[in-house]
């Protein structure tokens, strides 16, 4: 445990104090931590950023808290009788969907756990009753089918469907970064310019200056941008 806790803090020691030699901060209030481990540890771990302290949280938790406060708050401007056409109340409860998938391709395989799903499942049970203009007492198929909404499960499924481009059982955010196929010759040209890159080496690579960090960026951004716009046009 004590491990889990000292690695964690040292990433940020060296990413602050890289930061700080180099003009960019981090904004506390604004910065997210993900903790990956296959270990039976706790990962509510307090990090030091400077001379400020946060602490990380449950990715599946907090979207859920933060879905069900957005979802009360849009209700409260639908009611059942003269409200919102049935349209608009789908366009608004929208938020709570992409609040709720909120990096799932990290937790998704968490959602195998049935409190964890539950909770999910709850929440959009929740806004597909304001869509609906339905009472409490329906069913979550039933509602689900009325008010038009894909299951949450389903939705988390397909975030982290097969390759786009056939090369992979899974499209991750490692398959897309280091493996996949289509992006080899982007790959390449980032080799070129900072060396190899693998999980284990791209941080060491990014923080060796603001050049390498912005180079990684560039080709992250890149794509993303390209994989967003053939998705467009190839749509499942």
């Amino acid at each position: 445990m004590e491990v889990a806790k000292w690695k964690p803090n040292q990433v940020m020691i060296r990413v602050s104090g890289w930061m700080a030699e180099h003009g960019p901060s981090l904004t506390i209030q604004k910065t997210e931590v993900v903790v990956l481990t296959a270990k039976r540890v706790d990962t509510i771990i307090p990090l030091q950023m400077g001379n400020q302290e946060t602490v990380t949280k449950r990715a599946m938790k907090k979207a859920t808290e933060k879905a069900a406060n957005v979802t009360t708050a849009l209700s409260r401007s639908m009611a059942n009788v003269g409200g919102p056409k049935p349209s608009k109340r789908r366009l608004l409860m929208s938020v709570t969907t992409s609040i709720l998938l909120y990096g799932a391709e990290i937790w998704a395989d968490a959602f195998r756990i049935e409190k964890y799903s539950k909770r999910m499942a709850d929440v959009q049970k929740l806004k597909a009753l304001r869509v609906a203009c339905s009472s409490r007492t329906v069913s979550e198929p039933t509602i689900l089918v009325v008010a038009r909404v894909i299951p949450i499960d389903l939705q988390t499924r397909k975030r982290n469907a097969q390759c786009d481009y056939g090369d992979a059982e899974k499209d991750d955010a490692y398959h897309t970064f280091f493996v996949c196929k289509r992006w080899t010759a982007h790959r390449q040209i980032l080799e070129q310019q900072i060396s190899n890159i693998t999980p284990e080496n791209i941080f060491k690579r990014m923080l060796t200056s603001a050049e390498n960090w912005d180079r990684v960026a560039v080709h992250g951004e890149t794509m993303l941008r390209h994989k967003k716009q053939e998705q467009s046009l190839n749509p499942p």
